[in-house]
């Protein structure tokens, strides 16, 4: 309400400063074409009022100034938090792994994972495999490091490989491993979330090869990935109940 009386308070001194501007060349005018001679008495308001009515004016600027400079920390404010949200493309496969083996190897507490496909880790290069082997080792050089991963078995090939990492991480307690049922041959957007902080996103194109991806480091955005993931897990069984339950299959 204020801005608004100061902007209708600036737009009427404006008004007036313009009037008394056009009754100053009306003075000046008529003096000199038609021999008028207007006595100081009627000059000297005029002035005197164009001076308060200008000072008038001038004190409402600063607060216009402060509005601007106040806009500007505002955009500063936003390009600040776009720049703090740091976002790596990756165009195949093997840089995926790559990145996301580096990022792990800094990390000190968390990783979630989902691989929700019909074919295992292997069949996506050497280059996948090792980062999947190194997952043990990581989540056993740390105190209180912990893994959980979400995955998919939808034929006897997958059947296999989730019957071996069951295996190989049935001492681990803090190695946790659940299968999720997944109705579609097409893959899921699989992603990676290390340390609550980054998060990988692959996408998987028509061949292994073309899989493309995202590292996002950022908090939100990593939460909002956290949350998802938590929706998965609450709906998967853990790996060996489901091996369990589905003895009978191929």
């Amino acid at each position: 309400m204020r801005r608004l009386l100061e902007g209708v308070e600036a737009r009427v001194l404006v008004a007036i400063l313009v009037i008394l501007f056009l009754g100053s060349i009306a003075i000046a005018t008529a003096e000199q074409f038609l021999h008028v001679d207007f006595k100081a008495s009627w000059s000297t308001p005029l002035v005197l009022a164009s001076l308060y009515f200008i000072v008038r004016l001038v004190s409402i600027i600063p607060d216009i100034g402060t509005d601007v400079k106040s806009i500007g920390t505002d955009v500063k404010s936003l390009i600040g938090v776009a720049e703090s949200i740091r976002v790596q493309r990756i165009s195949n496969v093997d840089d995926f792994y790559k990145s996301l083996g580096n990022a792990v190897d800094k990390a000190t507490s968390t990783l979630d994972l989902t691989h929700i496909r019909s074919t295992p880790p292997s069949d996506f290069g050497a280059t996948a495999t090792d980062f999947y082997d190194r997952l043990i080792k990581w989540c056993t050089g740390g105190d209180g490091r912990t893994i959980r991963r979400v995955i998919s078995v939808q034929n006897p090939e997958m059947r296999v490989w989730a019957q071996q990492l069951a295996a190989d991480t049935e001492h681990l307690p803090q190695f946790c491993v659940r299968v999720v049922d997944w109705a579609t041959d097409a893959p899921a957007i699989n992603f990676a979330i290390v340390d609550e902080r980054a998060a990988y996103i692959a996408l998987t194109g028509s061949m292994i090869g073309r899989q493309k991806g995202l590292a996002i480091d950022d908090l939100t955005v990593s939460q909002n990935f956290k949350d998802y993931y938590e929706n998965l897990w609450n709906n998967s069984t853990d790996v060996n109940e489901w091996l369990a339950a589905h003895t009978d299959e191929g």
